[in-house]
């Protein structure tokens, strides 16, 4: 579950059995979450692992990040850092596009950062076609691939009962007001998968 802005989401989450919560600690961008409401609401939960998301940040801050923190590693969308990053004793996830004709691109980029990188996370956008299940499946084969993207629940549920994916992907979303949010349609994909795994 990515985009953690919350106590409301984490604790939710957590609950739901959620794996991995990721929390945006991109020092670039005004959306971000401070270093101080990271721990905050850490420090409520257990039996989870934390990611820090960064889009746009240079290796320095995002290492500065991560010695203060010391998530359990760091989500990034540029495949020129993971290599550096895990030089430096830091695990990182990558963030890429999933879009229809890039399977040679996508292949390129995932077997040169395969060594370096404890899960792709391929975000899908809008319907995905047959052409796109078959990329996703030849892809998740291969490599660790967490599957993201705006999907609906039903495309969520079918894909993962599809491909061999390590799991999926999800994201947070603020608050209605404090303590108060809608987790309807999260709950069911959740609840769904909960029970889809024998696990």
């Amino acid at each position: 579950m990515g985009d953690i802005s919350n106590l409301s989401d984490a604790r939710y989450c957590a609950g739901m059995g959620v794996d991995m919560l990721g929390f945006n600690l991109d020092p670039e961008d005004p959306g971000a979450v401070t270093m101080e409401d990271y721990a905050e609401i850490t420090g409520w939960l257990s039996g989870v692992r934390f990611v820090a998301e960064f889009s746009r940040s240079e290796i320095s801050e995002i290492a500065s990040v991560f010695c203060d923190l010391k998530p359990y590693a760091v989500e990034v969308s540029d495949p020129e850092l993971p290599e550096d990053l895990n030089l430096r004793g830091i695990p990182s996830l990558l963030k890429l596009k999933l879009a229809s004709g890039r399977l040679q691109d996508l292949e390129k980029v995932m077997d040169y950062c395969s060594g370096s990188v404890e899960y792709f996370i391929l975000e899908a956008e809008g319907t995905v076609t047959e052409n796109l299940k078959k990329i996703l499946s030849e892809l998740a084969g291969t490599y660790p691939v967490l599957l993201g993207g705006n999907l609906t629940t039903a495309q969520i549920l079918e894909l993962v009962d599809e491909l061999p994916l390590k799991g999926i992907s999800l994201k947070g979303s603020k608050e209605l007001k404090p303590g108060f949010k809608d987790y309807e349609q999260l709950g069911d994909v959740l609840e769904a998968l909960d029970v889809d795994d024998p696990g």
